[in-house]
């Protein structure tokens, strides 16, 4: 949020790139810290982080699988006997929370753009969030976080 106070004092090439830096910065970070507060909340505990690739590769046209499993992504291990300990409702919880937060937070920048009456980099900004929120919709039941929400709240299995 940083680089969106600092932006309109930037030169218009960089303003740009400082909303874009923004954006990812919410769609990225954000992920695996809700994961850690949501399930030290309800109980279930982690040993550690670590940068990966992501479970939506999986999901993805073989065409596109060797660009996007080049980007790094971060990883949170999970503790699994506090994760089987857990309730399936505080599972689904914690395994839900990192993609809601992947998919809600990055529309605070074009949100902040608007307000800030920056209608053209909002607009793109929008469409791009749309666009993540579309994709992973789609992914995440089927390899992501809401597939391990789902299936650790029929039997406890984990995949952080």
């Amino acid at each position: 949020m940083l680089l969106l106070a600092i932006a309109p004092s930037l030169p218009a090439g960089l303003r740009s790139i400082s909303y874009l830096a923004s954006w990812a910065s919410l769609w990225f970070f954000p992920h695996c810290i809700t994961h850690y507060i949501v399930g030290r909340l309800v109980g279930i505990r982690f040993r550690s982080y670590f940068v990966g690739q992501t479970h939506l590769v999986k999901a993805l046209p073989p065409r596109l699988k060797p660009l996007l499993a080049r980007i790094p992504v971060l990883g949170i291990r999970v503790e699994k006997e506090s994760l089987r300990n857990a309730s399936p409702s505080a599972r689904y919880a914690m395994f839900a929370s990192g993609a809601l937060a992947s998919m809600i937070l990055p529309f605070l920048v074009p949100l902040y753009l608007l307000l800030a009456r920056e209608a053209g980099a909002a607009g793109i900004l929008l469409a791009i969030s749309l666009a993540n929120l579309l994709l992973t919709a789609f992914l995440s039941p089927r390899v992501g976080d809401f597939y391990k929400a789902r299936c650790s709240r029929l039997d406890g299995r984990s995949g952080l």
